[in-house]
């Protein structure tokens, strides 16, 4: 049955209090001192700085001092696992202006513009990718002794969150991680749930010689999320007869089918395998330690062959085991009856085989690096219906190069470039462009980076082919192309960061008001900044980032003009420095918006203009503590409610309401 639309979302009979409420969060403490806080500070169990991969003999390796490294395979960069507390009790997964639907693990939507990163085919754009592990961000361990990580989160209405990582190197220079996330949640409201399962396997290798390495991964994700289309009347949000809001009626009510779990369900599956290979050549020196027990090898290398293979196979399933005319006419004219079911499947099948050339000149200290390659690529898409599917296949070759050049001091410039285009193929012409340019200027003017990014690549498979078995549609649809540039300031001795971005958008591909597709006929440009400040007095901190959004009314986005983040605490060591506490308020406010509405049918949020979002403020409490090597939290959300005011997520998705979390972090080394 139809949602009602209403000129106004939100209950206002609070507003007096949320002004209250968000004077009380923009305050800011005077600056007497700064703080910084360090967002890649990790369980540092040593600070020596030896590899184990370097060591040729194993003689003393069991009894070597504790030292846990990690990187990506694309980069040499260090990542250091955080330890921090002042922002340990966030939710790993809405952080970077992203929300869900009111219910972890449910489809997210961003405010912040970012380029898509895809070249080529693709099945559909991504509102759950946020949840999935990936080939390309995985971390790449080596470790002196087995380490294990365990991380849990337990909420109201029976949310569990659980994250478990383990690692450990085989042998000095053979290292194997294993992950595996755990995601469950009822939710507030009624036939809401979401049942994520993921799980990682990968292992990187490296010669004696330093010429040989090889980084494999293996990666399952499984996602399964209820959908209960919204609830129906919004106005009754603080309607006391609802004060169970599992007793709230909703779009997708079938009461007969079951009380706890929705008819109508997305599950996404995807299984990706990759596997990257290097050899080096150029000369080795081996250095022997002062008593001569052990030696490290290096390799001066300033040329290299690589080889990337990659395969993933992803498909999308839509049930609705309890069909409605209504709901369903937007799209087609049906007389349901009781064994009727509507359903769609589309799958996305992907082999990739790249080849490439790296050569290095300059100082091998401040190198200047460039890799250059081709390959060979092939999609098959397809809507997948009673085993009978329609398959297209495309088959892409393409040409890839990257640059990066390290700066040889604190005022010499760094460059990264990459470079991806599609020679051959229904995609040709495809590219994806990405170039950044980063200079120290000084102590006290701080750190430059001046970025371009352009992509252009077709129309995802699932706006121009889509089929349910009562439902289908073909589009021809224009190239989308999406031009970014970028300008960040930080000012580490301020803590400042400023950020500006600049989009320009053409053939820009949605779902309208009526939840069809639809291509934006003029080029839309529009800008971001964000900037974000902290002070600190005492052991009093206070943090504050700001995103403005400069678009015009008709542009086909869902994003406020305002929004800002701010958080109060004090972090203060107890017992002696045996233990830390961080404990505080935050709150998120934004203006007033016309909210994207969301499509179960496509898993997709659409656009609308006929529905406001008024203006709103999300208020926690938080508690944060650290012993040794256990981080634990508490926190209470949507603290606003307690005060009768009732937000929204998208329209007809309302906020969770009041609740309490639980969480901790274990890091053990065996």
């Amino acid at each position: 049955m139809p949602y009602l639309v209403k000129k106004s979302l939100n209950n206002n009979s609070g507003s007096l209090r949320l002004y209250f409420l968000l004077a009380i969060l923009i305050t800011s403490c005077p600056s007497i001192s700064l703080w910084a806080q360090n967002p890649a500070a990790l369980p540092t169990l040593s600070t020596t700085k030896t590899d184990s991969t370097n060591k040729t003999n194993t003689a003393d390796w069991e009894e070597a001092q504790v030292n846990i490294s990690a990187q990506h395979s694309s980069s040499k960069k260090e990542i250091i696992l955080d330890s921090s507390i002042l922002h340990f009790h966030q939710r790993p997964y809405t952080q970077a202006w992203t929300s869900n639907l009111g219910n972890l693990g449910s489809a997210t939507q961003s405010w912040l513009i970012s380029n898509n990163s895809f070249t080529g085919p693709t099945l559909r754009r991504q509102v759950n990718e946020v949840y999935t592990l990936q080939a390309d961000s995985l971390l790449y361990y080596n470790t002196t002794k087995p380490f294990t990580q365990f991380n849990y989160q337990m909420g109201s209405k029976n949310e569990n969150l659980l994250r478990l990582l383990h690692t450990q190197n085989i042998k000095p220079n053979l290292n194997m991680a294993f992950q595996y996330h755990k995601l469950t949640s009822p939710g507030f409201y009624k036939a809401q749930r979401n049942n994520h399962d993921l799980v990682s396997i990968n292992a990187h290798y490296k010669s004696n010689d330093q010429r040989y390495e090889l980084w494999s991964a293996f990666i399952y994700n499984e996602l399964q999320q209820d959908e209960n289309g919204g609830i129906l009347d919004l106005s009754k949000l603080n309607d006391i007869r609802y004060a169970d809001k599992k007793t709230f009626p909703i779009v997708f009510q079938h009461d007969d089918y079951s009380t706890t779990r929705s008819a109508v369900t997305n599950v996404q599956k995807e299984t990706i395998f990759q596997l990257k290979q290097a050899y080096a050549l150029g000369h080795t020196d081996t250095i022997w330690s002062e008593d001569s027990t052990h030696f490290d090898v290096q390799l001066k290398s300033r040329f290299s062959f690589q080889h990337q293979l990659d395969f993933s196979s992803k498909n999308t399933n839509y049930k609705d085991l309890r069909p409605d005319s209504t709901y369903y006419h937007s799209w087609f004219d049906r007389t349901f009856n009781a064994v009727d079911s509507v359903y769609s499947k589309q799958v996305w099948t992907k082999f990739d085989n790249k080849f490439s050339v790296k050569t290095t000149l300059g100082n091998l200290q401040h190198p200047f690096e460039f890799q250059a390659g081709v390959g060979a690529r092939l999609d098959q898409l397809s809507n997948a219906l009673n085993n009978a599917a329609d398959k297209t296949n495309l088959f892409s070759n393409y040409l890839v190069a990257q640059l990066d050049r390290s700066a040889k001091d604190r005022k010499g410039f760094s460059i990264h470039g990459y470079v991806q285009f599609i020679a051959t193929g229904t995609a040709r012409g495809n590219y994806t462009l990405r170039i950044q340019l980063e200079k120290a200027i000084s102590h006290q003017l701080g750190n430059i980076q001046i970025g371009l990014l352009q992509n252009q690549s077709i129309a995802p498979f699932q706006f121009t082919n889509f089929a349910s078995n009562y439902y289908a549609y073909t589009k021809d649809l224009k190239t989308p192309f999406h031009n970014q540039v970028y300008i960040r300031w930080k000012q580490d001795k301020l803590h400042l960061n400023l950020e500006v971005r600049q989009h320009v958008i053409s053939n820009y591909i949605y779902l309208n008001a009526q939840q069809q597709v639809s291509q934006a006929d003029q080029t839309i440009a529009l800008t971001q900044f964000l900037i974000s400040k902290d002070f600190q007095y005492k052991r009093f901190i206070n943090t504050n980032e700001l995103l403005i959004t400069q678009l015009k009314a008709d542009d086909p986005f869902a994003i406020p003009s305002f929004a800002s983040k701010h958080q109060l605490a004090i972090q203060t060591p107890a017992f002696k420095n045996a233990m830390q506490f961080a404990g505080g308020i935050e709150g998120l406010y934004h203006t007033a918006y016309y909210g994207n509405g969301y499509a179960p049918l496509f898993q997709q949020f659409y656009i609308q203009k006929a529905t406001q979002i008024n203006s709103q403020i999300n208020v926690s409490l938080f508690l944060n503590v650290k012993v040794k090597k256990l981080r634990a939290y508490i926190m209470f959300d949507q603290i606003q409610q307690l005060f009768g005011i009732q937000n929204l997520q998208a329209i007809n998705y309302a906020s969770p309401d009041f609740s309490m979390r639980f969480g901790f972090n274990w890091n053990l080394v065996n």
